[in-house]
C-alpha cells in the first residue's frame, strides 16, 4: 500500500525548519558542537552534532515541559511541526490519528541518570521522574498527552532497522483502517556515555564526516528528530509525494538496476561501510546522495534521509524519485521508495 506524505517536521543540528533543511542541503553542514569526554588520560574534546528543542514552548505551555527530558522534547517539537505543516491545529484532539516513534538508543541520557541515582542512593531514593523519562516510550507518551492524540501509539526499537520497522507499522495501521493518518518519526540523543564509547572504540573523530568513504571510520555522533504525517488518501492541502515498496531483505540480494537516485544512510561507520561498498560498488557517485554529514551518525538516520530527500525532491533540487537504503553490520537491508505525485 502506498502512503502519502502530508507533512514534515524536523529538529536537527542545522535548525528546526524545512527551510533550514534546504539551506543545509545546498550549502552543506558539519558538526556544530564540541563535548569534553573524560578519559583515563584526561579530558578530550570530541565533535558532535547538537539540536535545540527550545522552540517547543511555542506549542506547549511551559509548565507542561517542566519534567520533560530533551529526548521527548525533540520528538514532540518535530511532531508538532509535522502536524502544523500538514494543516492540523494543535491540540489535535483526535482518536483517528496514530503515533509511531522509532529510536535506536532510546532515552539514554535519562536512563543513565536514573541508573546513577540507583547506584548512589539505592532503589528507594531514586527519582520516579527520571525513571518515567528513561523509558523508550516516553517520547510517544509525551506527544500523545501534549497534543491530544488518542489513537494507537507505538514505540519501535530495532536499532539501524528502526525507521523501516516504524514505516511498516504505519503502513499496517493505515491498511487496517485503524486510523486516518499516522504521525511517524524517529528521535536520537547525544550524551556523555555515548561520546565516551565513541572515543573508547574509535578515538577522536575527524572534523568532518565522509559518508561515502566506506573504508575509513569518520562517524560523528548526532541527535535530533524527524517526523512525517502519513495518510493513505490524497486529501486537501500539500502532498509531498508517496512512499511505497518498503522492503526488508539482505545485501546479497542487491538492488534493482535502474536510474533511481540512491540515498544510502552510510554514516561513517566502517563496519557498515563494508556492506555499503559490497552493495553499491557498481554504481557511479552521480547516482548516490548522502545526507548523514548534515545530521551526524545515529541509528535512526534513515528517517532523516527520507525527510531530507523528500524536501529536496519536492523543491526541485533532487530527482523526483529515490530509493532510501540502510544497511547494518549483519547485512540486513532496509529499503523505502519515494516518488512525487
Amino acid at each position: 500500500m502506498t502512503m502519502i506524505i502530508k507533512g514534515i517536521g524536523l529538529v536537527a543540528p542545522f535548525g528546526n525548519s524545512n527551510c533550514s533543511a534546504l539551506e543545509a542541503i545546498i550549502q552543506d553542514f558539519g558538526p556544530n558542537a564540541t563535548f569534553t569526554v573524560q578519559t583515563k588520560n584526561g579530558p578530550v574534546a570530541c565533535p558532535a552534532y547538537k539540536s535545540d528543542p527550545a522552540e517547543l514552548k511555542d506549542f506547549v505551555n511551559a509548565s507542561t515541559l517542566r519534567r520533560v527530558n530533551k529526548y521527548s522534547k525533540m520528538a514532540a517539537l518535530a511532531a508538532a511541526k509535522a502536524l502544523v505543516n500538514a494543516g492540523y491545529s494543535i491540540p489535535v484532539n483526535s482518536a483517528r490519528l496514530g503515533i509511531i516513534v522509532a529510536s535506536g538508543y532510546g532515552a539514554s541520557t535519562s536512563t543513565f541518570d536514573f541508573l546513577a541515582d540507583v547506584i548512589r542512593d539505592g532503589d528507594v531514593f531514586s527519582s520516579p521522574t527520571k525513571f518515567s523519562n528513561s523509558l523508550h516510550s516516553a517520547a510517544a507518551s509525551a506527544i500523545s498527552i501534549m497534543f491530544g492524540i488518542k489513537g494507537p501509539t507505538l514505540t519501535v526499537t530495532q536499532f539501524e532497522m528502526s525507521t523501516l520497522a516504524a514505516l511498516i507499522s504505519a503502513q499496517t495501521m493505515l491498511q487496517n483502517d485503524s486510523v486516518d493518518a499516522v504521525l511517524v518519526g524517529s528521535v536520537e540523543e547525544v550524551n556523555d556515555v555515548l561520546l565516551y564509547c565513541y572515543h573508547k572504540y574509535w578515538g577522536v573523530s575527524q572534523s568532518a564526516m565522509q559518508p561515502l568513504d566506506f573504508t575509513n571510520q569518520t562517524a560523528i555522533p548526532g541527535e535530533g528528530a524527524a517526523f512525517m504525517l502519513l495518510t493513505k488518501d490524497s486529501i486537501r492541502g500539500t502532498v509531498y509525494g508517496h512512499l511505497d515498496d518498503l522492503q526488508w531483505s539482505n545485501v546479497m540480494q542487491g538492488l534493482p538496476e535502474d536510474d533511481w537516485l540512491i540515498i544510502p544512510n552510510a554514516d561513517g561507520h566502517i563496519s557498515c561501510g563494508r556492506k555499503y561498498k559490497e552493495l553499491l560498488f557498481h554504481l557511479p557517485h552521480t547516482q548516490l546522495k548522502s545526507f548523514s554529514q548534515l545530521t551526524g551518525s545515529m541509528p535512526i538516520g534513515q528517517m532523516f534521509d527520507i525527510t531530507l530527500g523528500v524536501l529536496a525532491s519536492y523543491n526541485g533540487i533532487a530527482p523526483q524519485k529515490f530509493r532510501s537504503i540502510k544497511v547494518n553490520p549483519a547485512g540486513d537491508l532496509a529499503i523505502a521508495h519515494y516518488y512525487q505525485c
